[in-house]
Parts: C-alpha cells; sequence; structure tokens
C-alpha cells in the first residue's frame, strides 16, 4: 500500500483514508485492496466518459431480419465473393470465342524481271538479249475456324492478274473453295476447345455453389453475433441491478454504523462489494461494445457512419422447441451442403480431365476434303464467272492417319488426373464426415441447452427466493451483510446462466440449420446469380 500512496495523483485524503481502512479491517490482501481502488476510480472516470459520449450517440434498435438484410446487402465478404461468378461467366464467354471465324484478306503485287539470255550473232561475237518485266496482283481472302464438334474448315477465294511488258494480253486466274478437316479418333468426341468450355462451366457453377455457402456462413455469424450482443445486454443490465442492491445495502450498513447496531467491519465490506461490482459493469459494458462491433462489422461497408450508433436487439430471447432427427439432418446435410456440391463439382472436373487425356491417347485419324472452282480468262469478268461456276471444277478427298511416337505427356497428365480424383473423392468424404460430425455436436448441444433453460429457471427462481428471506434475515439481524451479499453474488450467476442457456440454444439451432444447409430456406432468402 506504501507504493500506492506516494503516487502523487493518488495522494489525497479520500484515498488514504479508504485504502488504510480497508487495510485495517484486514478484510483482504493489499493486492485485492489495490485492484479494488483500481476499479472504483476507472469505473468513476470511464462512468463520466460515457454519459459525455452518450451526448452523441443515438440508438438504434433492430431485429435479426434487418440484421440479416443488411448483411446481404452490405456484407463486404459477400460483396467481394458476388463478383466472382460475374468473373468466372466472362471467363467461360471468352472460351467460346474459339469458335468465331477468323477473316483473313490480303492483297500482294510480285514483280521481276528476266534477266534474258545470250544470242550467237553471224559475225560471231554473243549478244545479250534483253529480258522481259513480269508482274503478278495477287488478291485473296480467307475464312477458317472450327466447329463445335471438331471439324475444321477453311473457304479461301483468290485471284491472280499476269502481266508484264512484252506479253500481248493479261491473264486472270480464280479459285474458290472449300476445305473440311473432320477428326474420328483424337478429337472427335472431345478435344481441347470443347474441354476447356466444359471445365470452365463447372467452375462457374464451383463459384455460385461457393458464394451460396459464403453467404450462410455470414447470415450464422450474424445470427451468432445478434444473440450474443442480447446476452451482452443482459449481462449489464444484471450486473447494474447487483450493483444497486450492493449500493442498497451499503447504505442500509452505513446507517446502521452511525446508529451503533453495526460495526465498521460490515460497512467496509459492502463497500469493497459496490466497487467489485462498478468493475463488472465496466467488463460487462466492453463485452457489449466488442459485440457491437462484430455485429457492425459483418453488416455494413461504411462502419463509419456507424461508429455513433448503439444498437437495441429488439427480438425476445425465446427458446421454441424443436424435434430433432439426426438421419434427416444428416441427409439434408449431405444434400444440400453447397461446400460439398462444390467439391463433387470438382470430382466432375477431374472426370472431364480423364476424359480429355484418354482421347488424346487415341490416334490422330481425320476424313479430308476439299472441293472448289478454277477459272482461267484474259478479262477480269470472265474469270470472275467462271471461278462460280463448276466448268472447271478442283477437289481431293481423302483419309490421314498420324500416330503419336510415345506420347509420354498425355500419359503422364492421364495418370495425374486419375490421382486428382482419387484426392478429391476423398476430400468429398472427408468433408461430409466433417458437416455430419457438425449436425450431431449442434443436435447435442441444442437438446443439452434447451434443458439447462429449465434448469437455470428454476436455479434462478430458487436463488431469487433464498436472496429475499436472507434480506428478511439480515433486517431482524439473523443474518449477516456477507451471506446476503453471497446470496446475492449466487443470484447473479443463477441469472446469468440462464441468459447463456437462452442465447446457446438460439445459437445451436442457428448452427444446425447451417450444418444441414437449410439456414437460407428457413430464412426464406433466394440467391439469383444472374
Amino acid at each position: 500500500m506504501e507504493w500506492l500512496l506516494k503516487t502523487s495523483w493518488l495522494n489525497c485524503g479520500f484515498v488514504k483514508r479508504y485504502c488504510a481502512n480497508l487495510s485495517k479491517l484486514n478484510l483482504m490482501t493489499p493486492m485485492k485492496t489495490v485492484k479494488l481502488l483500481f476499479a472504483t476510480l476507472i469505473f468513476a472516470l470511464c462512468y463520466s466518459n460515457v454519459n459525455a459520449q452518450q451526448t452523441n450517440e443515438t440508438q438504434r434498435q433492430i431485429s435479426l431480419e434487418e440484421c440479416i438484410e443488411m448483411a446481404l446487402k452490405h456484407n463486404l465478404d459477400i460483396q467481394i465473393e458476388r463478383l466472382n461468378p460475374a468473373i468466372q461467366r466472362s471467363i467461360l464467354e471468352s472460351s467460346y470465342g474459339v469458335y468465331d471465324p477468323l477473316l483473313t484478306l490480303g492483297y500482294n503485287r510480285i514483280g521481276f524481271n528476266n534477266p534474258g539470255d545470250y544470242q550467237q550473232t553471224w559475225w560471231g561475237p554473243l549478244k545479250q538479249r534483253a529480258g522481259e518485266r513480269e508482274y503478278n496482283d495477287y488478291l485473296y481472302s480467307t475464312v477458317e475456324g472450327k466447329l463445335p464438334f471438331g471439324t475444321y474448315y477453311s473457304i479461301p477465294i483468290e485471284y491472280n492478274r499476269s502481266f508484264g511488258s512484252d506479253t500481248l494480253w493479261d491473264t486472270y486466274t480464280g479459285i474458290i473453295g472449300i476445305e473440311l478437316r473432320q477428326p474420328l479418333l483424337k478429337g472427335a468426341m472431345i478435344d481441347e476447345e470443347r474441354w476447356t468450355i466444359m471445365v470452365e462451366k463447372k467452375n462457374l457453377k464451383m463459384t455460385e455453389q461457393f458464394l451460396q455457402f459464403q453467404i450462410m456462413y455470414i447470415i450464422s455469424l450474424v445470427e451468432q453475433a445478434y444473440y450474443e450482443l442480447i446476452y451482452a445486454k443482459e449481462n449489464v443490465r444484471v450486473q447494474e441491478t447487483a450493483l444497486a442492491f450492493a449500493e442498497r445495502l451499503y447504505k442500509d450498513n452505513l446507517a446502521k454504523v452511525k446508529a451503533g447496531a453495526l460495526i465498521p467491519r460490515d460497512e467496509k465490506f459492502a463497500e469493497s462489494e459496490v466497487a467489485m461490482r462498478k468493475a463488472d459493469i465496466l467488463e460487462a459494458m466492453h463485452l457489449v461494445t466488442l459485440q457491437e462491433s462484430i455485429l457492425k462489422n459483418l453488416m455494413t461497408d461504411d462502419l463509419e457512419n456507424w461508429k455513433n450508433v448503439r444498437l437495441i436487439p429488439a427480438a425476445p430471447l425465446i427458446a421454441v422447441p424443436q424435434k430433432f432427427d439426426i438421419q434427416e439432418s444428416w441427409r439434408l446435410g449431405l444434400s444440400q451442403r453447397p461446400d460439398i456440391m462444390q467439391l463433387k463439382t470438382s470430382v466432375q472436373i477431374s472426370d472431364l480431365d480423364i476424359r480429355f487425356y484418354k482421347n488424346q491417347k487415341l490416334p490422330d485419324v481425320s476424313l479430308v476434303g476439299r472441293y472448289g472452282h478454277n477459272a482461267l480468262s484474259t478479262k477480269a469478268e470472265n474469270m470472275f464467272a467462271d471461278s462460280w461456276s463448276p466448268r472447271y471444277p478442283d477437289y481431293m478427298y481423302g483419309v490421314e492417319v498420324v500416330f503419336p511416337w510415345s506420347n509420354r505427356e498425355v500419359k503422364a497428365k492421364l495418370r495425374q488426373s486419375k490421382e486428382m480424383r482419387e484426392q478429391a473423392e476423398l476430400m468429398v468424404k472427408k468433408l461430409e464426415q466433417e458437416v455430419m460430425v457438425q449436425i450431431q455436436d449442434a443436435i447435442s448441444f441444442a437438446k443439452t441447452s434447451y434443458d439447462r433453460i429449465d434448469a437455470t429457471r428454476q436455479s434462478r427462481i430458487a436463488a431469487e427466493i433464498a436472496v429475499a428471506v436472507e434480506e428478511k434475515k439480515y433486517q431482524n439481524g439473523a443474518s449477516t451483510a456477507y451471506l446476503v451479499l453471497e446470496y446475492q453474488n449466487n443470484l447473479v450467476m443463477a441469472r446469468l446462466a440462464e441468459v447463456r442457456a437462452l442465447v446457446d440454444y438460439n445459437i445451436a439451432l442457428s448452427t444446425l440449420a447451417f450444418g444441414e444447409g437449410t439456414i437460407l430456406d428457413k430464412l426464406k432468402i433466394k440467391i439469383d446469380f444472374e
């Protein structure tokens, strides 16, 4: 105590007398006395600070449904996850771009000079004869692409004009045709383009499933935070009631000490209990602030505007009895949980990988064909007309076979896909087992909590009767302040235990609905993924 009394900001007559009286009474150890003193001073400072802040604070009564609705609109985790299906939808749309036709247009002029040759003259010497200058104008267009069933096509249109310095007339040639290639084994039922599109469809489904799971998870957190806030508020109310009782007892003892009916020891004991109750209220108020912050963070994306808003839960804390069927709950959980569905979708992706790489091991056997029209004329208009007529057909058809030499890359990837599928199946089984345990624990906790509600209610009623009886005995001089406060402490614990049981029961029901995957159905929430 001496170091405390030497402290300048505590060196006042009131503090000295308070500490000295507590020490002389030997009600508790010096360290506990110091803690009580600090609790009293901190309570006074904090309470004054709270009263000052309350002028800028507003209270908002809010229901659980409002909290959930706000979370669906403003929770940042949901907002982030809601963009993933849109992103994946764009990726899927872009994968269809492989079927967009490719149009090629071009024009070339090719010019060359013939160096000529040497000619023997009659008088003997060789004479170089001048060469010819020739030009070709080449105009071409090609439309090529791939069809969704693996057919490659190309539609070439080519026109050529040849002319030169020594030519007697211009020559026009042209060709219009179509070329096709249809795979029969490798790439027939599935190829890289179709494989990519099918995988991206599954990825889109997985993002939607994870978004649904994220919404369910956030809603369960909102419900839990809401019920915990109710408990924190009830805790403050119970502690304030206990403080009022302790202050009343202290005033009664003080009056009796002045009248000579009690010794000062009983007065100081009641005074120390007041200080402890104030410390408990501070802790309870901090818990309220903490739970409010948790709930606000879940349901808003603008925390600054909620800084001075105090949340008042509007929903009554009640226990609605429910019947539990663990087999039905397991069935619902294993069939409706989005996270399980997501893992099963990953197994389907592995199946697509296996199907693709099995196909890639096959020989490349393709039907090939070409058909077109040729044209030759000294006039452009005649050449154009002939190129569209079947006068000079050009065609080809046949079979082309390409055998892979060793195909080690494809074989390795096929083996990898099979192993990944086995791993994905084990992950599904593991998650299903975890969900079953979660549901089983939630049902057990709900049953236990519901039984605790009645037990704690009976305990609270008995504690209230015991306090009333002990107070009457104390007023008649048949009891002591210590016993009265002890019974009051038991009442505080009984009241908090009853509230805790109610909160735990409602949290257990929320956890069970989340485990079953029915939390959205029970709240009548529908998710639109478009």
